[in-house]
């Protein structure tokens, strides 16, 4: 946030569990409160994990899907409220490559499908309001690939191709 301020910008702090409804919505409200509107929302929150179907645990799908889908949805949601009654506003939603589908990322790769046809929806619903919904699909290489090679390399599967 230093760097915010040696720019002369103005920046708040607001630390939420965006699995949940209504701290998604305060987290919204903050900012509307703090800035006086809400111009954009980058949708970038996110968790990763790795199982074979067989292998899937109940709680890491469960935090992926909460985490991934229905805590963007959340923050789209409450955004768009303030976004559609002012006449303008811009998301951008975060998906993946993988939402193709992946060796071991079969619910990683749910939740980003998932994120993407909000976009998709959202983009169409909001237009008419001079709100655009898009979505970026980064590719780079970062501790997610490298995770995601380290899984592969235990499980035995070097040969199987990263998506």
């Amino acid at each position: 946030m230093d760097g915010i301020a040696a720019a002369d910008a103005r920046s708040v702090a607001h630390p939420a569990d965006i699995t949940n409804w209504d701290a998604a919505a305060d987290l919204i409200e903050r900012t509307v409160e703090r800035f006086g509107h809400i111009d954009g929302l980058v949708n970038n929150a996110g968790v990763f994990d790795l199982a074979l179907p067989q292998h899937q645990a109940e709680a890491p799908l469960r935090q992926l899907v909460d985490v991934n889908l229905i805590g963007t949805a959340q923050c789209g949601v409450h955004a768009l409220r303030h976004m559609v009654a002012a006449g303008s506003g811009t998301i951008v939603n975060v998906t993946s490559g993988q939402q193709m589908g992946g060796t071991a990322a079969a619910i990683y790769g749910a939740t980003k499908a998932g994120v993407a046809a909000l976009t998709y929806s959202w983009a169409m619903d909001v237009a008419e309001h001079g709100v655009r919904v898009n979505a970026i699909s980064p590719n780079a290489h970062t501790r997610m690939a490298d995770r995601y090679a380290e899984f592969l390399g235990a499980a035995g599967n070097q040969n199987i191709g990263l998506t």
